[in-house]
This record gives structure tokens, sequence and C-alpha cells, in this order.
């Protein structure tokens, strides 16, 4: 499903779309798919990454596909103010 959105969200070629993954086969992927940058959560700390990327500002968009409380946790913290933050899945109880 993230490399979905990745694609989708290519097509509306923003000036920086981020693809977030702890499998490095899928961040080559996502870049073939439009991705403009890659973050490897599994050997970087994201928000610190993020807030660089985005001079402190924070990520205007936000689209979590891993159904996990951490990620979604980090989707909203990473989120610029007024921010738009999607959640694609819910993880079970």
């Amino acid at each position: 499903m993230g490399l979905s959105a990745v694609w989708a969200g290519a097509r509306r070629r923003p000036t920086m779309l981020i693809a977030i993954d702890r499998v490095a086969s899928r961040l080559e992927i996502a870049l073939e798919f439009g991705a403009t940058h890659t973050i490897d959560a599994s050997k970087e700390d994201v928000d610190s990454v993020l807030f660089k990327m985005t001079d402190a500002v924070g990520v205007t968009h936000t689209f979590d596909t891993a159904a996990s409380p951490v990620v979604g946790s980090g989707a909203i913290e990473s989120s610029a103010k007024r921010g738009k933050v999607v959640i694609c899945g819910v993880a079970s109880p």
C-alpha cells in the first residue's frame, strides 16, 4: 500500500516526496515510483531527518500505510502546523 501512495503522490509532482521504510529494496522501488527522497527507518531517526529536510517546519502531507501505532504517532508528530495526516489502516488491538 505504501508504494501505491508514493506512486499516486508522484503524479502531483511535489517538490519533495519522502518515502520511509525499514526495507532497503522497498526504498529503491519508491525512488523508481517517484519518491524524491528516502529515509531508512532501521538506520536513521526519522523525526530528526524529517525536521532537517523541512527546515524544522514539518511535513505538510503525511500518509501512514504501516498500520502501526508507533508509525501513526510519528506521522502526527512530524506533521507541520495545519498539516494533513492520512492513516490508512488500523493496528489490531
